[in-house]
């Protein structure tokens, strides 16, 4: 399955840096913005439009010589998008014929949707880095990225976020000033919740070496995994709240349903950004 020509999806930054019209944000370096940071002496090799001739007058008054001031600004910087992939083994469940998400699919079409929306947008795509570990790993690798990465940048981290991840990673992230947005994968029958299969042989794949097994389950046991699974999910989009992510939550690898998931997210920032203005 592919992600049809023309899908895409609007990237609604969720603030404005700066007060600086979208597509630009302030950058912590100095360059060729429109945004005035101070001033400082004039060197050879500025342009003259740079100069502040007010300020430059009052200084060559009150030292009696002629000297020039020139506006420093800050770069204007486009953001860039950057996705960072878990891809523990478990990623790779499940393919055909099992009847459960096929998080390797959508996996797939998650990424071609944001860089085909990024592109649409004339924003760069920060190439992934590689990395052959989990989630952990992608996101530190991320982090060594930053200087390419300017302040508001979108990162779309990627995972079913079942394995363990140490929080301190979303502060790093957070405290880079970009526009973190989680991109949960789970099925919504047996990771989201649970089905009432008490009494019955179940299929599962094991995620290291993918050998079938079968499992059986007595109905208190199946109600017992439906309760714990609800309650996970539910502490993980608590989680994302306490940080102030909006995560996107794909639970079906069809390009529609994809698509829909990340319309929804971009309509509620809309709504949070008329709001704020």
């Amino acid at each position: 399955m592919t992600i049809a020509h023309g899908w895409t999806f609007p990237l609604v930054p969720v603030r404005r840096f700066a007060g600086q019209a979208a597509g630009t944000r302030r950058s912590l370096r100095r360059g060729d913005g429109d945004e005035v940071v101070g001033s400082r002496p004039y060197r050879p090799g500025d342009p003259v439009s740079s100069i502040d001739w007010a300020a430059s007058a009052r200084l060559s008054t009150a030292r009696n010589t002629d000297v020039f001031v020139v506006h420093e600004l800050f770069a204007a910087e486009r953001p860039r998008v950057a996705i960072a992939i878990d891809h523990r083994s478990a990623m790779s469940l499940y393919e055909r014929p099992f009847p459960w998400l096929e998080k390797a699919d959508a996996v797939r079409l998650v990424t071609d949707l944001i860089v085909r929306s990024a592109r649409a947008a004339r924003i760069g795509v920060l190439e992934e880095p590689r990395t052959s570990g989990d989630l952990g790993a992608s996101l530190r690798a991320l982090v060594l990225q930053r200087a390419r990465l300017p302040t508001g940048s979108f990162v779309f981290v990627v995972s079913d976020f079942l394995g363990e991840l140490d929080p301190r990673h979303w502060v790093r992230l957070r405290a880079r000033a970009w526009d973190v947005t989680p991109v949960v994968i789970q099925d919504p029958t047996w990771e989201q919740s649970f089905p009432p299969v008490g009494g019955i042989a179940i299929p599962f794949v094991a995620a290291g070496g993918g050998d079938v097994r079968e499992a059986w389950l007595t109905r208190r046991a199946a109600t017992r995994c439906r309760e714990a699974h609800e309650g996970r999910f539910r502490s993980l989009l608590d989680r994302f709240q306490r940080l102030g992510l909006d995560p996107v939550v794909i639970d079906s690898s069809d390009p529609g349903v994809v698509l829909g998931a990340f319309l929804d997210w971009a309509a509620r920032r809309d709504r949070l950004r008329r709001r704020a203005t």
